[in-house]
């Protein structure tokens, strides 16, 4: 399981993104903690849960103005 991504910006820095708190799902891990952290900016999602193939109702989505 992928656990950390380094990649180098145009800046000099890096960020690093970290994939933690692998649970399964319908037979799959999948991390429910990811931990993204550069020079400009750090920040962490965690997910309460996961549902695969579960419909979305389009009105939840935002539409753009014109």
């Amino acid at each position: 399981m992928l656990a950390r991504v380094e990649i180098p910006d145009e800046s000099g820095g890096q960020a690093t993104t970290s994939l933690e708190d692998y649970k399964e799902v319908d037979g799959v891990k999948i991390p429910h903690t990811i931990r993204s952290e550069s020079p400009a900016i750090s920040l962490v999602i965690k997910f309460t849960e996961v549902q695969h193939g579960v419909d979305i109702d389009e009105a939840k989505f935002a539409k753009p103005a014109n």
